[in-house]
């Protein structure tokens, strides 16, 4: 699984323009998150996280658009702190290779459509085989509990048959 994913990721640095593949590959990528990192109390796991969404919107996996978003979700920020780090992540990450992208995504979105023409016919979902048809469905129904009244008696002892008596 990790091999595919490193062979997607070498595939699209191969494909980007000179100037976003320089700038995913620079050494202050590291220093700069830090740096954003800091100013806004965001811990170790937070940074590697805000790293990995930096690096998908700049490889084009995800969509600029819901970058805030997935870092509110991702590094559990609040919608205000992530706008902040959001503005910060655009000033230092993506404008400087904003006019690249857009001609690059624009290229991608060229070729997915020469490569996959839109037919206006629908497409049947595939069926499925009885097997997995019911593999997928709930099989196990849980019966509720049934309500008991509460005949417990209390009991009270007088003695205690567990003691041993003192002599």
């Amino acid at each position: 699984m990790e091999e595919a994913l490193d062979d997607k990721i070498t595939k699209r640095l191969a494909e980007l323009p000179a100037d976003v593949r320089q700038a995913v590959e620079s050494v202050d990528m590291g220093e700069k998150i830090r740096a954003i990192g800091t100013r806004h109390g965001l811990h170790v796991d937070q940074l590697g996280a805000l790293e990995d969404e930096i690096m998908l919107v700049m490889l084009g996996f995800a969509d600029p658009g819901a970058f805030t978003e997935r870092l509110e979700a991702g590094l559990h920020l609040s919608a205000e702190q992530a706008a902040q780090v959001t503005e910060e992540a655009v000033e230092q990450f993506f404008l400087p290779i904003r006019e690249s992208m857009k001609h690059f995504m624009a290229a991608q979105a060229a070729s997915h459509t020469l490569e996959a023409p839109h037919t206006t016919e629908p497409v049947a979902a595939p069926k499925m085989p009885a097997a997995e048809q019911m593999l997928a469905e709930k099989t196990v129904v849980v019966p509720p509990k049934p309500e008991t009244p509460n005949t417990a008696q209390v009991r009270t002892y007088t003695k205690d048959p567990y003691r041993e008596p003192i002599e």
